[in-house]
C-alpha cells in the first residue's frame, strides 16, 4: 500500500469572472496494486479502438493527457475520445465518457466490479500519443 495526494488548484480574476476565484482541493488516497506509473501509448487511427485499461475489476483513479503529438513525433490537434467499452455485450458500442484536445488532460475515478469493461481510446484521423496512468483504491 501507498498513499498518492492528489491537489486542484483553480483561480480566477473577478474581472474575468464576476467575483474572485479561489478553490483549492487536496486528498490523500491510499492505492494499492496493481497501478501503472506514468507510461505512453500510441492511439492509432487505424483501429476502432485501443485498450488503454483492461478488464476492469476494482475501483482506479486514472490520469490521461494529450500530449499534443503523433506517432512521428509532429504536432496535432486531433481529439482524443475516451470511452468505457463493456466487453461482455457483444455489438454494444462503447460509451463515450468526453473528449481531449491537444494538450489537455483529466484525473478521474473509474469502477467496474465484474472486470468486463475497457477504457478505451480512439481518434477520427490521425494517431496521437497518450500520457497515462492509473492507481488501484479500496472500494
Amino acid at each position: 500500500m501507498a498513499t498518492l495526494t492528489n491537489k486542484l488548484t483553480l483561480t480566477g480574476t473577478a474581472a474575468d469572472f464576476g467575483q474572485a476565484l479561489s478553490f483549492n482541493y487536496s486528498k490523500d488516497m491510499t492505492v494499492q496494486k496493481p497501478w501503472t506509473g506514468i507510461s505512453r501509448l500510441k492511439i492509432d487511427a487505424t483501429s476502432a479502438e485501443d485498450t488503454v485499461l483492461d478488464a476492469i475489476d476494482s475501483r482506479r483513479f486514472v490520469y490521461i493527457k494529450h500530449t499534443g503529438l503523433d506517432s512521428a513525433g509532429a504536432a496535432t490537434t486531433e481529439k482524443l475520445y475516451i470511452e468505457v467499452d463493456d466487453g461482455d455485450q457483444a455489438g454494444v458500442p462503447s460509451e463515450r465518457i468526453g473528449y481531449l484536445k491537444s494538450g489537455e488532460w483529466c484525473f478521474f475515478p473509474l469502477d467496474d466490479t465484474d472486470g468486463t469493461s475497457n477504457l478505451v481510446a480512439e481518434t477520427s484521423a490521425g494517431d496521437v500519443i497518450i500520457e497515462y496512468a492509473y492507481w488501484t483504491v479500496e472500494d
